[in-house]
């Protein structure tokens, strides 16, 4: 199944969207392939190196605009988590790493983003 980016999933209406409809389309470029034309192996790597450099570009919008140590600090443990969970995929197969991948990018624009989305609407 495909991810579609809809304006509901907005967070920043800036870097941090476009990260997000970037990671949609990677996402989207390994999910649109048959499973035998996936050299497993590169999407995770794709995927981890996204994800780190979209972490990181959160942590410093954090930062930036004063957020606490505390939420700063949570953030840095999900990118840990995830990071985490991305290395114990593996020995998974594409499907798996497909859905996990899906589950955990929507569950982080939907919910982990939160504070940034409310944040921006309060401006």
């Amino acid at each position: 199944m495909k991810l579609t980016w809809k304006g509901v999933l907005a967070v920043d209406g800036g870097a941090i969207d476009q990260d997000h409809k970037e990671l949609f389309n990677l996402y989207n470029s390994y999910a649109g392939r048959p499973e035998s034309a996936v050299d497993k192996k590169q999407m995770l790597k794709d995927f981890s190196q996204a994800a780190t450099t979209h972490f990181f570009l959160e942590h410093a919008y954090l930062q930036a605009n004063g957020f606490g140590e505390d939420q700063i600090q949570r953030h840095s443990e999900k990118r840990r988590q995830f990071a985490d969970k991305l290395a114990s995929l593996s020995g998974s197969g594409v499907a798996e790493i497909l859905v996990c991948f899906q589950e955990c990018l929507r569950w982080h624009v939907l919910n982990e983003n939160r504070p940034i989305r409310l944040f921006e609407k309060s401006k």
